[in-house]
Order: C-alpha cells, then structure tokens, then sequence
C-alpha cells in the first residue's frame, strides 16, 4: 500500500499563507499552487481557524465584515454615480429651457417660424427657393 504521511505546517506558515490570501495578494488557488500546499481546501480551513485570532492580532476585519464594507462601498459608489447622472440631466434641462427660450425670442422678434410642427406644410419662402431654382 502507498500511504502518504500528512504534511503539517507551521503555524507561522499559514499565518503568511492566509495573511497574503486575506490582503488580496494571491487567491486560495494560487497560494496553494505557489507555496506546494496538497490540500485543495487546506487554505480556507485555516482561515477559518485562525481567522478570530488575526483579527485580534492585526485589527483586520472578517471575511464576513469584509464583504459587506465591499458591498458598501459599492452601493456609495452607485450612489455618486446616481447623484451625479442627477445633476447631468438637470443640468439638460436647462439647457434645454434655454433654447427653447432662445427660439422663441427669435420667433418673436424676427417675425419667422423656427420651430415647426411635424407634417407641417413649407413655408412660402421655401417654396419660392424650390421655383426659383428650376
């Protein structure tokens, strides 16, 4: 029979192994890959053993607590973004208003149609272009 021993390490090991997976340097799949560890979950396993003790140790936060600072700096940022498609669209508005404004003193005060309504018939101005240019 082929046995294998089990491979046990050090405490100071897996505290380096979990702090670098914790911190975002290396996934659980590539730690395990770069440091030779056999076991597929041995990583998570020892996060989870030690993870109230680096806590106290190094004041880091739980995954757990970690997850939601993630999801609430997310939704802080969808709500910048919100705020300041706001302030765009508001912003359009009056520019908008200023244009409709513009147009309408223009009407007023020059005596011609700028705007006008859809399926509206030309104006006789543009008819005497179309005759006069035949």
């Amino acid at each position: 029979m082929n046995h294998q021993t089990p491979f046990t390490y050090s405490e100071a090991f897996k505290k380096q192994v979990i702090s670098d997976v914790t911190s975002g340097l290396y996934s659980k799949e590539a730690a395990r890959r770069l440091y030779g560890i056999k076991g597929k979950s041995s990583i998570l396993y020892w996060i989870r053993q030690f993870s109230g003790e680096l806590n106290r140790q190094s004041n880091c936060l739980p995954l757990s607590e970690m997850k939601t600072q993630e999801e609430k700096a997310e939704k802080l940022a969808l709500q910048q973004r919100i705020a300041e498609l706001e302030r765009q669209l508001e912003h359009e508005k009056m520019r908008s208003g200023l244009w409709q404004t513009l147009v309408e003193v223009a009407e007023e005060k020059f005596g011609i149609e700028i705007k006008k309504k859809s399926g509206a018939p030309p104006s006789n101005d543009s008819k005497k272009r179309k005759t006069k240019r035949k």
